[in-house]
Formats: C-alpha cells, structure tokens, sequence
C-alpha cells in the first residue's frame, strides 16, 4: 500500500451513529494489508459492542 491523500498506511476512520449521536475515531494501525483490515474490524467490532451498552444493550 502508499500513502492515500496524505495519510499514512494503515489509517483507518471508524464512525458510529446511534440515538445517541455520532462519533468518529481515527487510528492508525501496523502491518500488511491484511492484518489492518483484521485490526480495523476488530476495533469497529470493539466499537459497536461500546455503542450498543452504551444503549442499554448488555450481551
């Protein structure tokens, strides 16, 4: 991969909307093509879970 519109490899945005609002968050993750897009669904995995408790959602 090469830098995209002035962003290093492995930037990643991640956005959330819920009844609550929305948020974005950046990050910025290590590796081959293939271990950031895992890290990348990891994190927006971790950050759906967050919102949904954040609803009163519980697993």
């Amino acid at each position: 991969p090469e830098p995209h519109d002035g962003k290093d490899v492995g930037t990643v945005f991640i956005g959330v909307a819920s009844a609550l609002g929305v948020s974005s968050f950046e990050y910025s993750f290590d590796g081959d093509r293939q271990s950031i897009r895992e890290q990348a669904c990891d994190a927006a995995l971790a950050r759906l879970l967050a919102a949904l408790g954040d609803l009163g959602y519980r697993s």
